[in-house]
């Protein structure tokens, strides 16, 4: 049996997101990892329930506008607000915090929140082609937890 190679070890930033991204989608295909997905509903609807009940407490609910203000889905701030959903419907399917694939898509979410934060400082044009890079890793890590959590589609068409 042949020894297995190291990792190789990036080269450079992008290639490490790209990497972690990697691991991420492979962790997705788990089956272990499909089946907490799977499990995520239940654990939503408790969430939502005791969401519910603090919020009966608060007498101020937020307006209409406040919910869906448009500076809030745009630029920076719609960046922003995609990754925290992100890290919110991965805190669903992974509660424990010591769940090595969890880990392993906190991570790459950590890395996107980075190069968020670093990309709100750069010039309109390489902000917009960052963002641009930003919005497409997140895409695909957003379709990679709804395929895990969505049965495969095996018949013919």
């Amino acid at each position: 049996m042949a020894a297995k190679r190291p990792i190789p070890i990036p080269s450079s930033k992008r290639k490490a997101a790209q990497g972690a991204l990697l691991v991420a989608m492979s962790v997705l295909q788990d089956e272990r990892v499909r089946e907490q997905l799977r499990k995520a509903p239940i654990a939503a609807r408790q969430w939502a329930a005791t969401r519910r009940e603090a919020d009966t407490g608060n007498a101020q609910a937020p307006t209409g506008f406040d919910r869906l203000d448009p500076t809030q889905r745009f630029g920076q701030k719609g960046v922003e607000r995609r990754l925290a959903a992100l890290e919110r419907n991965a805190d669903l399917v992974f509660p424990d915090p010591t769940d090595r694939d969890g880990a392993v898509i906190f991570q790459a979410i950590d890395e996107l929140s980075r190069a968020a934060a670093i990309s709100a400082t750069m010039p309109l044009n390489e902000r917009r082609k960052t963002r641009s890079r930003i919005t497409t890793e997140i895409t695909r890590l957003e379709r990679a937890l709804v395929d895990a959590v969505l049965p495969s589609d095996t018949a013919p068409r």
